[in-house]
């Protein structure tokens, strides 16, 4: 077992005749695909690899890799997939989500370096990583079932890997996946991996009965068992039980197409899904460091306020990015003059004059900047490479392009911070999960019938779903397809009813790019639901497409997350008499 070459085995299920096959669909001869598919699966493997930096990484990314997403079957599907170009972006939709669970970036970083590498066009080249990523991440999953192997066996595939990379390793490869050379990449995430197998051996491990599933015993004696793919590390956690989803979305102003999710107090809501341990958090739950039992009495009684304490309607919001360079870029909404003169004087303080890029706007109607008592926090973050964040209340949201410089962030933060703020990474993926859950819930409370086939309530359920396209693409993604064939059923019953709600269905992207482009690529995406919701039953006639590009942003473009609120499809009741948007 140890011996298996995930990179070979990449390339055996890649054929020839899977390659001649992918040429004629994607008009690249099968020299280079073969090529550049050959170059991609060592960059992905040794992403992977370098992601495990702790016991959580490793359960998380053990558990992803099980899980539906890795097709076990890739070898006997793949013939199939790459004849059209629906197919591959299936495949590119589900690698992307693999990727960006288990190393925290989008599969298009990936992309961009193998097609910089191999001089291809960047869409080939995301079609490729796409495939290999499907391919790599299959082959894993087929090897840890037959083999029926455990968290411990899993550490020791991968250990394995990493002397077989070294043949394909290059300083490009290690610097983008580990942040150092090729000649120091084996040593460095051997060290990792060895220290995690360790750590995991000194741990006391048993199994549920029920699942197989891999239990961990804390201190004290209780049991901790993951959920999915999250797992509760710290002795103080807080297991939310009913209404976590509700709860996992409230933390943060969502954009306007989850404001109809509301907590009982109507508080503010979130577009973050929900989380993992300390070590790897997820956007949704809170981080409960290792805590006296006093602190964690405080964290539990944040589960009874939050239905007596709303929050107010604007608050004060500071965002960050840390650019290549190391440099912070700072944005921030305040109360006042005093507010804005005490953050721009830290920040020369800290940082000196030149060495930091500052957007500060007043307005008064938003609540007092609690955060500001945090700055030493907040400025120990901008420290760290490429880190970028969103403080807002006593709610911190981050993202970091490597796991690990994420970890290591949220662990800092959660010690300086204690239980007074929820820390929280960004994760679109769980995000999108959460968002079905809360478009279920929304119909359900929604009585497709009569006078209740209401436009303006059935458009805000329909914007409970988040429908995040692949890059540069206009097909409609499988993950958002089951949230869409619900939204169909809706409507369809509504005009069987003999009342038809007549929507615009509005596409929004972010600045990135050309301003032409996004015009164009949000006008098709708008028409790919459009078309999608014809095709599963709802009227033409009482559907229309409108493409704004970045014209209407909800967020700030300046971090990940930002971008990924705008980047968004809204449902909007239509005029009657013209057809617009009311």
């Amino acid at each position: 077992m140890e011996k298996f070459d995930l990179v070979q085995a990449g390339s055996g299920i890649i054929t020839d005749a899977v390659l001649d096959r992918l040429s004629q669909t994607i008009g690249l001869s099968a020299d280079i695909l073969r090529r550049v598919t050959t170059y991609a699966t060592p960059v992905l493997l040794a992403a992977l690899v370098a992601s495990v930096g702790s016991v959580e990484d490793a359960e998380r990314i053990f558990s992803i890799v099980r899980s539906e997403d890795a097709d076990v079957h890739v070898a006997t599907r793949l013939a199939a997939c790459v004849t059209s170009t629906a197919g591959l972006k299936d495949v590119e939709s589900a690698a992307d989500r693999l990727a960006l669970r288990t190393t925290a970036r989008r599969l298009a970083e990936y992309g961009d370096h193998v097609g910089a590498i191999s001089g291809i066009p960047p869409q080939a080249a995301h079609v490729l990583v796409g495939l290999s990523c499907a391919v790599l991440y299959g082959a894993l999953k087929r090897c840890l079932l037959l083999e029926q192997c455990g968290l411990r066996d899993f550490l020791l595939v991968l250990r394995s890997q990493v002397p077989l990379l070294q043949k394909h390793m290059t300083d490009g490869i290690s610097q983008l996946t580990a942040s150092t050379s090729a000649t120091e990449f084996p040593g460095v995430v051997s060290g990792r991996l060895e220290a995690v197998t360790r750590r995991l051996a000194g741990q006391s491990w048993g199994s549920d009965p029920d699942s197989g599933t891999v239990v961990l015993k804390a201190q004290g004696g209780r049991w901790f068992r993951p959920r999915r793919m999250w797992v509760a590390v710290c002795g103080a956690a807080v297991i939310l039980a009913a209404g976590a989803a509700a709860w996992h979305l409230q933390y943060f102003d969502l954009p306007s197409r989850l404001a109809g999710v509301r907590h009982a107090a109507d508080g503010t809501v979130s577009t973050m899904p929900a989380s993992r341990s300390l070590a790897q958090q997820h956007v949704g739950d809170r981080v409960v460091p290792p805590a006296s039992p006093a602190s964690a009495v405080k964290a539990g009684s944040a589960d009874q306020r939050k239905d007596t304490l709303p929050e107010p309607s604007k608050s004060a919001k500071l965002e960050f990015k840390v650019d290549s360079s190391g440099s912070p870029v700072v944005e921030a909404v305040l109360n006042n003059d005093a507010e804005r003169r005490a953050l721009s004087d830290a920040l020369e303080n800290r940082f000196g004059s030149g060495r930091y890029t500052l957007n500060l706007v007043v307005d008064r109607t938003v609540a007092p900047a609690v955060w500001l008592g945090r700055l030493d926090a907040w400025f120990q973050l901008m420290r760290s490479p490429r880190v970028e964040g969103i403080v807002q209340n006593a709610h911190v949201q981050l993202w970091a392009p490597v796991a690990r410089v994420a970890s290591e962030s949220i662990a800092g933060l959660a010690a300086a911070l204690g239980s007074e703020y929820l820390i929280e990474i960004f994760d679109p993926v769980h995000l999108m999960e959460r968002s079905n859950e809360a478009l279920a819930q929304a119909l359900n409370r929604l009585e497709p019938f009569g006078t209740h086939c209401d436009a303006l309530a059935v458009s805000k359920a329909l914007n409970m779903q988040l429908i995040d396209f692949a890059r540069s693409s206009g097909h409609v993604p499988s993950a958002a397809k089951a949230s869409l064939e619900q939204s169909a059923n809706l409507l369809a019953a509504c005009q069987a009813m003999q009342h038809p709600i007549s929507l615009v269905v509005t596409a929004h992207s972010d600045n990135s790019g050309d301003l032409q482009a996004n015009l164009a690529l949000s006008e098709k995406r708008a028409q790919a639901v459009r078309a999608y919701l014809i095709a599963a039953g709802v009227s033409s006639q009482t559907l229309v497409a409108k493409g704004y590009g970045n014209a209407k942003p909800v967020e700030s473009d300046l971090t990940v997350m930002g971008r990924f609120a705008n980047r968004r499809i809204e449902f909007v009741p239509a005029d009657e008499r013209s057809g617009a948007p009311r």
